[in-house]
């Protein structure tokens, strides 16, 4: 299991991401996300690209830093359809990660995250 980074043209800064972040969140999507973290632990532990993509779904933070990173949504696509097993925002969304099953399937999803992005 590998992983392919992309680097957005936007410079998101982590003081002004973290003021986008609910004060407050519904325990279910609090429980979703503990959970896939665990569960995301397991699957890199064991190199289980697949459940690992799954596992980096997030409730919290991606939702709402998504939307200052234009085109996010494309890159996801591009990603999954280029042979990633899932994608997310790396910190505060300067960078975006996927998690691929090969380095040539990472090659391609690395490719198609920079074309989606521009």
């Amino acid at each position: 299991m590998v992983s392919a980074v992309a680097v957005p043209a936007v410079e998101l800064r982590t003081a002004e991401m973290r003021k986008v972040l609910p004060r407050q969140v519904r325990l279910q999507d609090a429980v979703s996300n503990v959970g896939k973290a665990a569960t995301l632990a397991l699957a890199l532990s064991r190199g289980d690209a697949a459940v690992a993509g799954r596992c980096l779904e997030d409730r919290l933070a991606e939702p709402r830093r998504a939307e200052f990173l234009p085109g996010f949504e494309d890159v996801r696509g591009a990603a999954l359809e280029a042979g990633a097993t899932g994608l997310a925002i790396a910190g505060s969304g300067s960078a975006v990660f996927a998690i691929a099953r090969s380095r040539p399937a990472a090659e391609q999803s690395a490719k198609a995250m920079r074309d989606a992005f521009g």
